[in-house]
Parts: structure tokens; sequence; C-alpha cells
């Protein structure tokens, strides 16, 4: 349940599962996704470089999810 901790971690690394997506990019969302919760709990800015490169890889892994939906429930797409 989302009251327990651990949700959005192991959403990030079933990825490498239910997509068959690279687990080197799946440490790459996994990374983001720890900063993210640093900076939620801390109050910092993240770098203007860092909130490029999380917007690149959440836009990699839009397009990785919309092409694994094509090939295998082309109906979803």
């Amino acid at each position: 349940s989302k009251s327990e901790g651990g949700h959005h971690m192991t959403m990030v690394q079933s990825l490498v599962h239910t997509i068959d997506l690279d687990p080197v990019r799946m440490k790459v969302l996994d990374n983001i996704r720890h900063k993210r919760n640093v900076i939620d709990y801390s109050g910092e800015d993240a770098e203007p470089s860092e909130a490029v490169h999380a917007i690149a890889s959440a836009q990699a892994l839009f397009d990785d999810v919309n092409a694994w939906l094509a090939r295998n429930h082309p109906e979803l797409s």
C-alpha cells in the first residue's frame, strides 16, 4: 500500500521484469527516485542539470512503455 515505504522503489525495480528495461537504466531511474526522496525530506533544491537529466530519463521511459504497449498490447497503445 502507499502508506508503507518502498512502493516507489519496487515500481522502478520491477521495470526490468515488466517491460524488459535494461538494468543499467533501471539503476539510473532508481537513483533519480532516491534523489527526489532526499530532496523531499531535506528541503534542498535539485541542480538544474539533475532536473534536465530526470526529465530526459522520464521521457525515455515514457517512450519505452509506449513501445512495449505497442508490441504487447496494441489495443492499448
